[in-house]
C-alpha cells in the first residue's frame, strides 16, 4: 500500500515511493485499463471481417477510403468510450494515493462522469496545436 510522504526525502526516496505508488495503482487500475483496451478491438474485429484486410495503424483513413460511414462512426464513438476508461484508469490511480480504496465500479462512474470535459479539453488542445502551426481556420 503506498503511503505518502510525511517529510522531505532524498531521490532514492522519492524514487522508491513512486515504485510503491505505481504497484499500488497498477494492481487496482489494471482491469480497467484492458477493458478499455478489449473495446477498441470491436471496431477493429469489425473491419476485419467487413474488408478482410489486416487490421495496421490505417485503419480508420482505410475505411474512410472504402467509404465506410458506419465503421468510421463506430470507430469514433468506441474511442469517445475509450476515453472514459482512460478518466477512470487517472481516477483509480488517484484513489490509490489515499487509505479509503475506490472500486472498479466509482472509478468508472468517474471517468464516464468527466468523459464530456475530457473531449472538450482534447478538441481545445487539438485547435490549439494546429492554430499554433498556422493552419487556424
Amino acid at each position: 500500500m503506498y503511503t505518502r510522504p510525511t517529510e522531505p526525502r532524498s531521490i532514492g526516496g522519492v524514487l522508491d515511493d513512486g515504485f510503491r505508488l505505481w504497484k499500488a495503482a497498477f494492481s487496482k487500475a489494471w482491469p480497467i485499463a484492458l477493458m478499455g483496451q478489449v473495446l477498441m478491438v470491436i471496431p477493429l474485429a469489425i473491419y476485419w471481417v467487413q474488408f478482410g484486410a489486416p487490421i495496421g495503424a490505417k485503419q480508420v483513413a482505410a475505411a474512410m477510403m472504402f467509404n465506410s460511414v458506419g465503421l468510421s462512426l463506430a470507430y469514433l464513438v468506441f474511442s469517445i468510450a475509450a476515453i472514459g476508461f482512460h478518466n477512470a484508469v487517472i481516477a483509480q490511480t488517484d484513489a490509490s494515493t489515499s487509505t479509503a480504496g475506490q472500486s472498479i465500479g466509482e472509478s468508472l462512474s468517474i471517468g464516464f462522469r468527466l468523459l464530456g470535459r475530457a473531449f472538450l479539453l482534447g478538441f481545445l488542445v487539438a485547435l490549439a496545436v494546429r492554430c499554433r502551426w498556422g493552419c487556424c481556420l
